[in-house]
C-alpha cells in the first residue's frame, strides 16, 4: 500500500505548484514539530482570574481577555471573531 511522505508543503501562485518546505519522514512524531506560525500561549495569573470573572457574570472580563490576544497578534486578529471563540470556549 502506498504511504504519502510527510512533508509541510507551500502554495506558489504565480507557478501554480506546490512547493516542499520541510520532510518529516525522519521525525518520530510529527505533531509535536512547533509552529512557526502560532503565537506561543502564556497563562499569567490575570487572565486566569479574567476567566474566573467572566464565569462569574462579569462580561468586562471578557473585553480583558480579547485585548490580551489583540496586543499578542499585534491586532492582526479579528476581534469579533476572537470574541466570538472565547465565549464559546470559555462556556
Amino acid at each position: 500500500m502506498y504511504a504519502p511522505y510527510a512533508e509541510t508543503r507551500s502554495w506558489d501562485d504565480a507557478r501554480a505548484i506546490t512547493l516542499s518546505l520541510r520532510s518529516k519522514e525522519h521525525a518520530h512524531d510529527c505533531r509535536y514539530l512547533p509552529e512557526p506560525d502560532l503565537v506561543p500561549i502564556i497563562t499569567e495569573q490575570a487572565k486566569i482570574e479574567a476567566i474566573a470573572d467572566y464565569k462569574a457574570g462579569k462580561e468586562k472580563a471578557l473585553g480583558f481577555l480579547v485585548g490580551q490576544i489583540m496586543k499578542q497578534t499585534k491586532g492582526r486578529a479579528n476581534p469579533e471573531l476572537v470574541n466570538k471563540l472565547l465565549r464559546d470556549r470559555i462556556q
